[in-house]
């Protein structure tokens, strides 16, 4: 298994509202989820600790067996589970056609065929996605991405989404300057209407990391459509052995994925005052604002609380 030694960062939000982020020294696991189990989510890797000198490891997005507890005692360190999501892949193999033919439905191909003619006739011309790659390519990517990425919910309250100087916008250069970038736009009439935005690693693996679109042309289902040019065109490619959608549930990644995981963000750590300090008071931050969510919603007064939230800020 592959350890890099790198800080792990732990963001504090009450939800979509971060109030700080903390960074304690440990490892991280860089392998892939298609290469971990579920007996990894079990056991802490004390000899990569040890051997490392730190007392935290991070899985960012590790298989399970089934419902974890939040807090355990395991191996001499505690496993703190900091989220659970669904974690969907695409595994490209074959060709484009044969992908189609396996993940959608006869019914589901004729309505992509539907949704292909409506768009090329709502826009006048030919479905036109473009691709970008190289430092030049990502630097024209950059600003038509932020036309729409300003757009999006995400973007708006989380200041997640792609802009030519925020922090996401350098790690792009940076991506860019090490040949792993891959920036995808679909436009209509010249102008972009949604984006994707991944990363190729050594292993093959493309990382759908940004996406987005203009809500405006919602109606068109352009996500569907950009999503739809990227997989028949990474078919092509012969680097790319896996589509990783990363984690978190969303309709298109159900739709397009020929894998689902069960996951976890886990971190084990030994406790030590500082780890039960950053640790423990993320727990209660994040289980203090569950609990307070659920009892909004069961009593009918989230919209209250929202609208007095919005004063306040």
């Amino acid at each position: 298994m592959i350890w890099t030694k790198k800080p792990i960062g732990l963001s504090y939000r009450v939800g979509f509202k971060q109030l700080a982020r903390v960074r304690v020294n440990g490892i991280v696991c860089q392998a892939h989820i298609s290469a971990l189990s579920s007996r990894h989510a079990e056991t802490a890797p004390i000899e990569a600790m040890r051997e490392r000198r730190v007392n935290a490891a991070h899985f960012p997005s590790c298989p399970t067996a089934g419902a974890l507890p939040v807090l355990r005692w395991t191996s001499g360190c505690f496993r703190y589970v900091i989220a659970t999501f669904p974690h969907y892949i695409t595994e490209i193999r074959g060709s484009f056609e044969d992908y189609a033919i396996r993940t959608f439905s006869s019914r589901r191909r004729k309505k992509f065929r539907r949704l292909k003619r409506r768009w090329q006739a709502h826009c006048g011309h030919d479905i036109e996605i473009r691709e970008y790659r190289s430092e030049s390519e990502i630097e024209t990517f950059l600003p038509l991405a932020e036309q729409v990425s300003v757009l999006t919910r995400i973007h708006r309250h989380m200041g997640r989404g792609v802009e030519v100087d925020n922090v996401y916008g350098r790690r792009i250069r940076d991506a860019a300057s090490e040949g792993v970038a891959r920036g995808y736009l679909l436009f209509c009439r010249g102008e972009p209407v949604a984006y994707d935005y991944a990363e190729l690693d050594s292993d093959g693996v493309l990382r759908v990391e940004l996406v987005g679109y203009a809500p405006e042309y919602g109606q068109w289902e352009v996500g569907t459509l950009l999503n739809l040019g990227l997989v028949e065109r990474i078919h092509g490619d012969p680097r790319v052995k896996v589509l990783d959608y990363c984690e978190g549930e969303a309709q298109y990644k159900a739709r397009f994925a020929t894998r689902r995981y069960d996951a976890a963000e886990i971190v084990f750590f030994r406790p030590t005052p500082r780890n039960l300090a950053v640790f423990g008071s993320h727990l209660l931050l994040t289980q203090s604002y569950m609990l307070t969510r659920s009892l909004l919603l069961k009593t009918g007064t989230m919209d209250i609380a929202r609208r007095l939230a919005t004063r306040a800020s």
